[in-house]
């Protein structure tokens, strides 16, 4: 699992680095090599499961049980 979110601007200062353009090709690469080669594949490829963490699942119950609740 990774972080799916970086810190771009922190008080209105930069603080991200941008990669170079082959730091984002070899990131791109490595990341399409670890996809399993079913779900790579163009012809029939498999569905690719995507699960929820468990601090995501923990959230997303608690919102649809505030939003569920019947207001009188």
């Amino acid at each position: 699992v990774e972080p799916m979110l970086t810190t771009i601007y922190d008080n209105g200062k930069l603080v991200y680095k941008k990669p170079t353009l082959d730091e984002i090709r070899e990131t791109k690469k490595d990341q399409l090599s670890r996809l399993w080669v079913e779900v790579r594949r163009l012809e029939y490829p498999h569905r690719y499961y995507v699960d929820l963490s468990k601090p995501l699942w923990d959230l997303k119950q608690k919102l649809i049980q505030e939003h569920s609740k019947i207001k009188k």
